[in-house]
């Protein structure tokens, strides 16, 4: 028995599979009987992924904070879609027959999401399935260098590390979404980092080095501008306010004069 046209088990119409009535004959004589025919599902189809596009989020976000939720679906029968993180195996270790995973190396943090686990202390013991290390999402690192990102079983995206949007304010991550096949899915998620002010004022000098002659008439010496430069953006940044310490000992020697115009790039 061949088949004639391609089957295909997610085709609703072929999952029941096929009843067929076979008629065998000698030339004189005929009988008849039935066949029925399961289709047995196989994974040929790749996840579908449906995500945010973009998502914001504040530099001070906390480790564990949620970015975003990837969905996936896979046509295939019974194909799970599981998913984890894999920046983390180089720390694990199995014990295969005990199914208990154990800490190998030392880990960069402590309460980091590891496959949906906490941390707790650096020699627990913790109890871990097996099915779970079939990872189907995975963080491109060449997208998130610093490994500032982590996602979970669920698909949920999560702050791993300390933002720094004056270092990386905007992130283009790229997540493979794969099934037990290898067939994959690429997600890719925009992450835009607000500002927050967590940078103080940098004060500089015009010209980088001011001198002052002695025994100059005042009105002869050439002037000398302290500016300020900000790392955060322009909400959280100048206009500065300057003024005189309390401790400055030289004000019968020095006049400064403060002008808002010039205070600030």
């Amino acid at each position: 028995m061949n088949g004639v046209e391609p089957l295909d088990y997610e085709d609703q119409r072929q999952q029941k599979g096929f009843n067929l009535k076979v008629r065998v004959s000698d030339g004189l004589f005929e009988a008849y009987t039935k066949v029925h025919l399961d289709l047995e599902d196989i994974n040929d189809n790749p996840p579908e992924c449906h995500e945010p596009k973009e998502k914001i989020i504040s530099e001070a976000s906390e480790r564990g904070a949620k970015i975003a939720t990837i969905k996936c679906e896979d046509k295939d029968a019974n194909d799970e879609i599981h998913a984890s993180d894999k920046q983390y195996e180089q720390h694990l270790k199995f014990a295969a027959r005990a199914k208990v995973m154990s800490i190998k190396s030392s880990l960069l943090c402590l309460g980091c999401v590891m496959l949906s686990l906490c941390v707790l202390q650096a020699d627990a013991q913790l109890s871990f399935s097996r099915d779970m290390t079939n990872s189907s999402y995975r963080i491109n690192r060449g997208t998130d260098p610093k490994r500032q990102f982590a996602v979970t079983p669920d698909g949920r995206v999560l702050v791993a590390n300390a933002l720094d949007r004056e270092e990386i304010p905007t992130y283009h991550l790229s997540i493979e979404a794969f099934d037990r096949a290898g067939q994959v899915d690429n997600v890719l998620l925009r992450i835009l980092v607000i500002d927050v002010n967590d940078n103080a004022p940098v004060p500089y000098t015009v010209p980088e080095t001011c001198i002052f002659m002695e025994h100059v008439p005042h009105e002869s010496l050439p002037s000398c501008e302290i500016r300020a430069f900000d790392r955060d953006t322009d909400d959280n940044g100048p206009p500065f306010k300057m003024e005189v310490s309390s401790s400055f000992q030289y004000n019968d020697y020095i006049r400064l004069t403060f002008n808002q115009s010039t205070l600030y790039d």
